[in-house]
Formats: structure tokens, C-alpha cells, sequence
């Protein structure tokens, strides 16, 4: 019954973290006004619904230009999108559940959709990117737009670099050959701990935590010590900056035959992993 109940789950899960790849709607009625002004953009917004959010989409490179961008690119063969600025860039893939900006990695969840010459992201991932808010107002059809700095905080200044290279070499213990929402996951889950009380207050107390027992295997067959690779370098910066794909879970295991499956709540899986709340 259990594998059942699993199973279900797993299946729940998956239509949760892909749904706004196969349903959403368009909003050709939907306006865009940029510090008040109305604004046209090469493509209308599109609300893209998934089974518990609904995201705005924009064209990322029609929206970098009205953000002042010098320079777009589109590669069509890569599906990758760039907007240049004065002194930074922000970029995007079809493939990619992410963008970058300024040296940081910003979560998009639901994925991206690409056009003919452009890429559809969420707006408020954007505007995060350009320093900008942005507000939907459902009764009259309008995102409105409001800009500020015009680029986020550089990732240089953003990531400490102990932190992050102890977040990526767990990623890389645990799930190097996990899908990178997989290895997002498991970042998910040492932010999560670091912000709960009962745990460590630092990534690397967490993960070197012994309390009760050493808390990650990786940290007793010294695989945590492995040279990760760039994309769990990427993993961990998305972790670092908010991405929760396995919400305020605390628990994961490769087994289901486990401490967690007993006494914890279970979430979600991904790939070789159980997730636990």
C-alpha cells in the first residue's frame, strides 16, 4: 500500500512541478504599463496556470528592451535569449528551469516557453533580475510595472563563497546524477534546515551537522569532499536564492525504508529521492 500511496504521489508531484508546460491560457488582453506609462511589448502577456500558482509571462528580450537594454540576442539554435545592458546581462535557455542575471541564478519553476525570436518568462522573476517590481490588477487587465536599481545585486557580492561551495559539494555528493530540479532539491533542503531552529545556523554546520548521528552519509564515506561540477555550482546558487521546489521539507532519503518515512510527513519525489517535511 505504501509503494501505491507513493506512487500516486510521485505522479502528483510531477503534474505539480511541469503543469504550466501544458496548461496555460493566453492574455491578449493584457496591458503593461512601465512607471505608469503604457508600454507594448512584442507579445502580449500570457498567464500560464500550473495545478497550485498561476505565473505572468513575458517576451524576455521585448521586456529587457523596454528596460533599456542596448543589446538582445537570440540564438535560435540553442533557444537562448540575452539582454545586454550597460554593465551586465540577462540570459535564459528553453531547456532551463532558471535565468541569470548579474551573476546570480533565479528560479522560474514552470520552465519557459520558446517563440519563434524570443523567450516567454515570468515577469516577476524579471523584474527581480532588473531591481523592478511588478503588480498584476486582474480588474483592469494590467501588469504595471515599476522600475528601480535596474540590476539585481551581483552574485559575487550575494553568495558567500564558503557557502556556496560547500552547498554544491552536497548537491554533488547526493544527487550529482540527479535532473537539476533534483539537485535543487536537496539545496532546498539544507536552506531549509539552516533557517529552522533545532539545526545548525550555517550551510556548513548543516551539513557537518553530528547531532544525533551524522545527518548526510556523504559526510562519513568523504564523498562530500569531491570536486562538484559548474551546474551543482548552479544548483546551489538557485537554492541560495529561494528556489523551493520541495517546499520547507527537512528530510530526504534514497530509500523509502527509512527514519523520515515513519515519522515525518511525506512531500514529494524526485528522481532517486524521497522528500519529507
Amino acid at each position: 500500500m505504501k509503494k501505491l500511496i507513493c506512487t500516486v504521489a510521485a505522479l502528483c508531484a510531477v503534474l505539480l512541478l511541469f503543469g504550466a508546460q501544458f496548461s496555460r491560457s493566453a492574455g491578449d488582453d493584457i496591458q503593461v504599463k512601465l512607471n505608469g506609462d503604457p508600454v507594448t511589448l512584442s507579445r502580449c502577456p500570457e498567464r500560464h496556470y500550473g495545478e497550485a500558482y498561476e505565473q505572468l509571462y513575458v517576451p524576455l528580450l521585448s521586456f529587457c528592451e523596454m528596460m533599456g537594454a542596448k543589446t538582445v540576442i537570440w540564438d535560435p539554435d540553442t533557444e537562448t535569449a540575452i539582454g545586454v545592458f550597460r554593465d551586465f546581462a540577462i540570459d535564459a535557455s528553453a531547456d532551463d528551469c532558471y535565468l541569470t542575471a548579474n551573476g546570480r541564478c533565479l528560479y522560474t519553476g514552470g520552465g519557459h516557453v520558446a517563440l519563434s525570436d524570443d523567450l516567454m518568462v515570468p515577469a516577476d522573476v524579471l523584474c527581480r533580475a532588473l531591481d523592478a517590481r511588478c503588480r498584476y490588477e486582474e480588474t483592469t487587465h494590467t501588469l504595471f510595472v515599476t522600475a528601480g536599481t535596474g540590476r539585481i545585486t551581483a552574485g559575487s557580492e550575494y553568495y558567500p563563497e564558503e557557502d556556496l561551495f560547500w552547498l554544491a559539494s552536497i548537491i554533488y555528493a547526493e544527487a550529482g546524477t540527479e535532473s537539476m530540479t533534483g539537485k535543487i532539491a536537496v539545496g532546498n533542503v539544507v536552506m531549509n534546515r539552516v533557517k529552522c531552529t533545532g539545526f545548525p545556523d550555517t550551510i556548513y554546520g548543516v551539513i557537518f551537522d553530528r547531532n544525533g548521528g551524522v545527518q548526510f552519509e556523504p559526510v562519513l564515506n568523504g564523498t562530500v569532499y569531491n570536486s562538484p561540477t559548474e551546474e551543482c555550482f548552479t544548483a546551489a546558487k538557485l537554492a541560495m536564492d529561494g528556489a523551493s521546489p520541495v517546499g520547507e521539507c527537512l528530510f530526504f532519503s534514497s530509500i523509502w525504508d527509512c527514519w523520515a518515512a515513519e515519522t515525518r510527513t511525506y512531500y514529494m519525489t524526485i528522481g532517486r529521492h524521497y522528500f519529507f517535511l
